[in-house]
C-alpha cells in the first residue's frame, strides 16, 4: 500500500509524508534509495537541563545511503517534567517499549507513532544533541 503525500510520515515525526522523508527520498539519488530500504533506529533519552529539569525524549536516528545514522526528529514528552536526567530517560525508555510492542503485535508505523502521541510526546524543533563528557573517545 502507497504512502500518499499527505498522510502522516511513517518515521513517526508528526509531520505529513511530503513535508518529512518524502522530500529527503526526493534529494537522494535515485539508484541508492531504489537498492537500500530508509531504517530507523529509536534512542531514549532526556531534554533539558539541571537548572528547568528534563523532559523524557525520544530521538529518531535515519541511516543515510552511506549507512551510517544522521538524527532525524526528536520527541520530547512535554507533560512531564523530571528533576533528575535518569528518571527522564527511564520514562522514555518505557514508553518507547510500550510503542515497539504495538508494532511487534502486528501495529503499522502510524500505530507506533500514536502510542507515543497519546503518551504526550510532540515534536521538538531545532533540537540539539548534546554528547555526554565520556563521549568524547577520549575515557
Amino acid at each position: 500500500m502507497a504512502i500518499g503525500r499527505n498522510s502522516p510520515c511513517p518515521c513517526g515525526s508528526g509531520k505529513k509524508y511530503k513535508q518529512c522523508c518524502l522530500r529527503k527520498e526526493k534529494t537522494q539519488p535515485t539508484e541508492q534509495s531504489n537498492s537500500m530500504p530508509t531504517k530507523f533506529r529509536y534512542e531514549s533519552g532526556s531534554y533539558g537541563d539541571f537548572e528547568r529539569g528534563f523532559l523524557p525524549s525520544i530521538i529518531c536516528y535515519m541511516q543515510n545511503h552511506s549507512g551510517t545514522d544522521r538524527p532525524h526528529f526528536c520527541l520530547a514528552k512535554t507533560t512531564q517534567l523530571c528533576i533528575r536526567e535518569d528518571e527522564a530517560d527511564t520514562i522514555a525508555h518505557e514508553d518507547l517499549e510500550i510503542a515497539f510492542a504495538v508494532k511487534q503485535n502486528g501495529g503499522a508505523d502510524k500505530d507506533f507513532a500514536m502510542v507515543l502521541k497519546k503518551a504526550g510526546y510532540v515534536s521538538v524543533e531545532g533540537f540539539k544533541i548534546v554528547a555526554e563528557p565520556n563521549d568524547s573517545g577520549n575515557g
